[in-house]
């Protein structure tokens, strides 16, 4: 094969590298690209598809347990004026106090919630009042996790995990608690969270499902365990667990039997011709035995690819007709002449030295021919020189050796005027020959280095000085050496060498190669420069900058935060908020702005003192930072208020964001008494223009916020108000 390209006529080996070149860039090219755009497909796909499933399955559990705290706290609520029935009649003297608490009991323990839910009570120190189960009447269960909740909180919600004896694994529990001061009874109202199924209304998940699409046809759809379809664009209310794809599998059966994660099907459409595969990515709802699914055609996301292909074979394609083309017509340019050269050097090799090339071109082609026309004048004229120049090169010889002589004697003085000029330099100096060997250096290196007496360092190498010299970088060194002669040239670096002084110093090598007469690399030349004092000087100014950079990133973040409690200061709330102002006109989506205010504060601070007051700010700054998603921006606007900044939320998901805080705010242990808060909330889509400015729209927004927090302090404080809903006037 070498031997066939190498006697290729040149015609054909242009256009073999016109091909080679070509094709080779272009699938190259093409490869490359069609690989990174599948790789970015793929990823944009699994994350769009998981994404959407996780939002789903996070807007279904949000609906469900509000729908579930409603329903127990009106129960909870009901038998609280049960309790408070029979505890008037006690203090009316109808019934004992014993009495009372029995027939209070008795009606209490009477009440199923769902199928196996049911009330009991336990005081605040954790001791069982009333239970189904007589057995565990005064028993003391203060050590569960969830008790404890009750003992502090005493009212509110409260989820928990819980397995019985004859459960398998923990399950979803659910319970609302009022508490029943009189008989220091917390009365709870508890069931398994899943028996509330019927609760749930998926109108209000609805859209969340079915508005969303994946390429051109993809949709999310929810279906039970059963294959009934609860939510579909299309088929809501079917039963297609018994459906198959286009290869005959089973595939709702096997989506409904691993009920978490993804599966790729072929399907085919009534319309269609041919089945494409189609990708679903799937998340299982245990409480309610549901499965929310995220599905689209694969072909549809990876359309690009095909096009690029199309578009890479198409140039590939033209590309090599060109070269075609292109590889015929300039080879003519070069292969014409030459064949004309070729005769005309026949001619001359036969020994006919008058033969001349007509020169009509002033390309290489023209160059060429006019270096033969030249080549052949003086090989002519040498062919008539050359009897000349045979009688007069032993005059010539002669001459030379009595000039050989006298530069001899001239490099004998400057070899010694070189001993003496190497011997005056400070920096060690040294040169070996083509296999390490020392041919000299001067006393800086065979003394400060070394240790030792030049003559003993002549003819050796650093490796054959192992009994002089302990060292154990001489073999490293050496081999350095021998590598720079093999490639010849010159390179300067750092290393560290233990000196004769037993003395660990720093040097800059600076080593070059030199070569013979013939141009042959003969050895290598170095100088050594001591540059300890100066690499610890560095050290101790880099140590100094070090300090100085980390001076400047601590005050830089406490420039950011509030000094009391270590959350983003009014400074960067503002500078936050103009960002997400700009973002919200560059991407069309809705900001919210929540302004909070510690109610009656100022009382707080009178009663319990300034510290305290403290305490609860930073307490209440942890609980809203702990409370809000990574997004979010929680600030200090001022004395006791505080904002939160919630980029791409609507009005509808900022108020269920208000009661998270409120909820978070009265779940948690206050010293001293209950901290409540009242929230304005305000809810916008900025467009900025060329006539308006982001710093206005910002001072209005906030106005707006703080608008709608006076009118929570208005109507009784402990309130949620959305700047939307103020009426007006």
């Amino acid at each position: 094969m070498k031997n066939y390209l190498l006697n290729l006529p040149i015609r054909g080996k242009i256009f073999l590298c016109f091909i080679i070149a070509i094709a080779a860039t272009t699938l190259s090219s093409g490869f490359f690209l069609e690989t990174r755009v599948r790789k970015i497909i793929e990823a944009h796909i699994t994350n769009e598809l998981e994404t959407s499933s996780s939002s789903i399955l996070d807007a279904i559990n949000s609906t469900a347990s509000a729908s579930i705290k409603n329903r127990l706290r009106g129960i909870a609520e009901k038998n609280f004026d049960i309790t408070s029935y029979f505890y008037n009649l006690q203090i009316n003297g109808k019934l004992s106090e014993k009495e009372a608490k029995e027939q209070a009991s008795s009606v209490l323990l009477s009440q199923t919630i769902g199928k196996t839910g049911y009330i009991y009570c336990v005081d605040n120190t954790g001791v069982i009042k009333v239970h189904p189960e007589p057995s565990l009447h005064n028993k003391d269960i203060s050590r569960f996790s969830f008790i404890k909740r009750q003992m502090s909180a005493k009212e509110g919600y409260l989820e928990y995990n819980w397995k019985n004896p004859s459960d398998l694994k923990e399950r979803s529990k659910a319970l609302y608690m009022v508490y029943f001061e009189p008989w220091n009874w917390i009365i709870s109202v508890s069931s398994y969270r899943a028996e509330f199924k019927n609760l749930i209304d998926v109108a209000d998940f609805r859209g969340s499902i079915l508005n969303r699409r994946f390429g051109a046809t993809g949709y999310s759809y929810l279906i039970d365990l059963k294959g009934n379809l609860i939510l579909h664009p299309k088929l809501e209310g079917t039963n297609i667990f018994n459906y198959v794809d286009a290869n005959g599998r089973m595939f709702i059966q096997e989506l409904c039997q691993q009920k978490s994660g993804s599966i790729i099907y072929p399907w085919k459409n009534p319309d269609e011709l041919v089945a494409r595969n189609k990708l679903v990515i799937f998340n299982h709802i245990p409480e309610y035995d549901w499965i929310i699914a995220s599905s689209s055609y694969i072909d549809e996301f990876y359309r690009p690819v095909t096009t690029i292909r199309i578009i890479i074979a198409s140039i590939t394609f033209l590309t090599l007709m060109i070269a075609l083309l292109l590889s015929f017509w300039i080879s003519s340019f070069i292969t014409d002449p030459l064949k004309h050269l070729m005769t005309k050097l026949d001619l001359g090799a036969k020994g006919d030295l008058s033969v001349r090339m007509d020169v009509n071109t002033t390309e290489e082609i023209g160059k060429l021919a006019g270096y033969f026309n030249e080549f052949m004048d003086r090989l002519e004229l040498h062919h008539r020189e050359l009897d000349k120049l045979v009688k007069e090169r032993t005059r010539d010889l002669e001459e030379e050796m009595a000039e050989r002589i006298k530069v001899a004697e001239k490099l004998e003085s400057h070899m010694e005027l070189l001993e003496t000029f190497r011997n005056t330099i400070a920096s060690p100096v040294f040169y070996k020959d083509s296999n390490g060997v020392y041919l000299g250096c001067n006393t800086a290196f065979s003394s400060l280095i070394l240790g030792v007496e030049n003559d003993v360092i002549i003819g050796k190498a650093l490796v054959d000085m192992n009994n002089i010299i302990a060292d154990k970088k001489l073999s490293a060194l050496h081999d350095r050496d021998m590598k720079r002669i093999q490639l010849g040239g010159s390179e300067k670096y750092e290393d560290t060498v233990r000196c004769a002084d037993a003395v660990v110093r720093d040097f800059m090598f600076s080593v070059a190669t030199f070569a013979d007469h013939a141009g042959k690399t003969a050895g290598l030349a170095g100088v050594m420069m001591d540059l300890t004092e100066i690499n610890k000087a560095r050290q101790k100014i880099q140590e100094q900058a070090d300090k100085i950079n980390e001076t400047n990133k601590r005050l830089a973040q406490l420039a950011a935060l509030d000094g009391l409690t270590g959350i983003s200061n009014r400074r960067t709330f503002q500078e936050q908020l103009d960002l997400q102002i700009r973002l919200s006109s560059r991407n069309d989506h809705t900001i919210s702005l929540l302004l909070i205010d510690v109610d009656h504060f100022k009382s707080y601070n009178d009663t319990f003192g300034h510290t305290a007051g403290d305490e609860i700010l930073k307490q209440l700054a942890n609980t809203l930072d702990e409370s809000t998603r990574s997004t979010d921006t929680v600030a200090r606007y001022g004395g006791e208020e505080f904002t939160v900044i919630l980029p791409n939320t609507e009005k509808k998901k900022a108020l269920y964001m208000g009661k998270i805080f409120q909820k978070a705010i009265a779940d948690k242990a206050w010293a001293h008494r209950d901290i409540t808060v009242s929230i304005g909330i305000a809810s916008e889509k900025f467009i900025i223009s060329a006539a308006s400015q982001s710093e206005d729209m910002m001072l209005l927004f906030v106005n707006k916020a703080d608008k709608a927090l006076y009118r929570s302090k208005e109507t009784g404080r402990n309130c949620i108000t959305h700047h939307d809903d103020i009426p007006p006037g």
